[in-house]
């Protein structure tokens, strides 16, 4: 009863956002490819081929298991649920530090449901630059502990890891060596090609269909699985906290720390909402999500006991 009543209300905020999302298109025509926030312009980002990170989180080879299994779901099914979105947009911001335009392609090339104006509303907001920064960010392990507490998501996407002990499953470096051996899991250092093509290949199927051409030499015929593309999380949270605090010595900042943006057709200024870290001058990072935080319906969020029951009714319906 609690969550079918919670349900309509998630329902008709997201048409306001939706709304929202074609205004501000209308009134941004380069919302896709141009930062909302103009200082944000020059705002650092990392080189997406280093280490390959761009084309590891494309195809799932970040050596983080949810965000793997939740692209490599995009990849076949073109959909993943809507708690995963945030989790692999923050992923590539925050933690590979990549600028959020790639990642607002890859989505407008791949999901089904792909629609301008919401995608490239959301991916400014998760990259910074738009009305409402997020304020929250996924970590990839806590996440996947709240949101898949039994692993069957992640199993189902990345078998690589399917032996190993739920404690270990979405933390695969932190096994022994005698564990990984159990479990038949080899982590290597691979990473796809930058440069090949993500395409579809008949070999290296598994049952959950996914497959392509980054995928050879790895998957469960091999137990390859790579290491993980970052390996210093709070470093690199803590590199984009101050490349953002840096932009904003140039951005029109408000005396009570949100920014300001003149709009089009003289319609005035809009508060542009900033995330706590930089509307209070943090020096560090304070927006970190632990293993017991809980989502707060209140905030229009889904519960857990939701984003669980949703992910097992999926690996389910799947499988029969």
């Amino acid at each position: 009863k609690g969550s079918d009543r919670w349900e309509p209300r998630v329902f008709l905020r997201r048409l306001a956002w939706r709304d929202l999302a074609y205004w501000f298109l209308w009134s941004f025509p380069d919302l896709a490819v141009r930062p909302l926030r103009p200082a944000y312009e020059k705002q650092w980002w990392e080189d997406p081929s280093k280490d390959g990170r761009l084309r590891a989180w494309q195809s799932g080879l970040t050596g983080f298991p949810l965000v793997d299994a939740a692209m490599r779901q995009l990849w076949v099914w073109g959909w993943m649920p809507n708690y995963l979105r945030h989790v692999v947009a923050g992923f590539l911001v925050e933690y590979l530090n990549v600028d959020w335009r790639h990642g607002e392609a890859w989505f407008h090339d791949t999901l089904v449901d792909a629609d301008l104006a919401i995608n490239a509303f959301m991916w400014q907001n998760g990259g910074h630059s738009g009305p409402d920064q997020w304020n929250f960010v996924m970590h990839p392990v806590n996440a996947a502990k709240s949101c898949d507490p039994e692993g069957a998501y992640v199993r189902r996407w990345v078998p690589e890891v399917a032996l190993l002990p739920l404690p270990y499953l979405f933390s695969p470096w932190e096994a022994t060596p005698t564990m990984l051996v159990k479990a038949n899991v080899r982590l290597v250092h691979c990473r796809p090609d930058p440069e090949s093509p993500l395409t579809s290949s008949s070999t290296g199927t598994h049952k959950s269909g996914f497959h392509h051409r980054s995928h050879l030499g790895l998957g469960l015929s091999t137990r390859k699985y790579p290491h993980r593309v970052v390996t210093d999380l709070p470093q690199a949270r803590q590199r984009m906290h101050n490349a953002v605090h840096e932009v904003r010595r140039s951005a029109h900042v408000l005396p009570c720390g949100n920014e300001a943006l003149p709009l089009p057709r003289g319609l005035g200024v809009a508060r542009l909402i900033t995330r706590v870290d930089w509307r209070h001058n943090e020096p560090s990072v304070v927006t970190v999500q632990t293993l017991a935080e809980q989502w707060d319906p209140r905030r229009g969020r889904a519960p857990l006991h939701t984003m669980r029951r949703l992910l097992h009714e999926e690996v389910n319906n799947a499988t029969e």
